[in-house]
């Protein structure tokens, strides 16, 4: 008896963690599919211009950013969707129009510069101090702010990252971008491996129309750890639930 109850506890125990990895992939799969159909563009901020270009001509982008990239690149093609890497500087103004992920703040990335006060309704989370490169999101909703928090040995322990799902503002046929920022790398990635997960997708807020989130996460020796979801609002006036 305690042998058959020992495996009935094991198999329920294996039926509800791959019933709940199922339901996590069926969430992330309705996430990505309409931008998916249509092709994604995921453009990435390259710093070129300033002291980092003597150490490499091509450009460099941060750690956290690129593991962001990977991260949406592999999130796609799980799915069976095909998408395109492309750097800030070579964007032509006909791709602008397209289904784009954005990986960076206004800070690191011109679109996501450009594409933040075109928006409507205006985010409630949001970098207002970017252009003095102050690393915090402030809650416009609320007044409060959030800064990345420091071990005392000045190493990161926890940052924050946004993570925005709604029409693009420079076109008009139903096309979306998705805009994935943190005060740090850290932050940036975090807010693309939020959409792995089922807490982002189950906060009351469909992720499958306009929205906005902010999720902290974790850092230990540098790197990510445990992501929480702070809040999803919705924005009520970019309803994309007929695209």
């Amino acid at each position: 008896m305690n042998l058959i109850a020992a495996c009935i506890g094991g198999i329920a125990v294996w039926v509800t963690g791959r019933t709940r990895r199922q339901a996590r992939r069926w969430r992330a799969r309705r996430f990505w599919k309409n931008m998916g159909d249509r092709g994604v563009t995921v453009v990435v901020g390259v710093h070129e211009r300033n002291q980092l270009y003597v150490w490499e001509r091509s450009g460099l982008i941060g750690l956290g950013d690129a593991e962001a990239m990977a991260s949406v690149e592999e999130q796609l093609r799980s799915f069976g969707f095909d998408s395109t890497v492309r750097p800030t500087g070579d964007m032509p103004s006909s791709e602008l129009r397209r289904d784009l992920v954005l990986v960076g703040g206004p800070d690191g990335n011109r679109v996501t510069a450009q594409m933040i006060p075109r928006l409507r309704p205006a985010l409630t989370f949001g970098f207002p101090r970017w252009t003095t490169h102050e690393v915090a999101v402030a809650d416009s909703a609320t007044g409060h702010e959030y800064y990345p928090e420091y071990d005392d040995d000045g190493s990161l322990a926890a940052d924050y990252g946004v993570v925005v799902r709604t029409l693009n503002p420079l076109a008009d046929d139903g096309t979306e971008i998705v805009i994935l920022a943190g005060c740090w790398g850290n932050g940036t990635a975090a807010a693309a491996d939020s959409l792995r997960g089922m807490a982002i997708h189950r906060h009351g807020v469909s992720t499958r129309r306009s929205f906005e989130a902010l999720v902290k996460v974790a850092v230990v020796n540098g790197r990510n750890h445990v992501i929480t979801v702070v809040d999803v609002r919705a924005l009520q006036h970019a309803d994309i639930s007929a695209v």
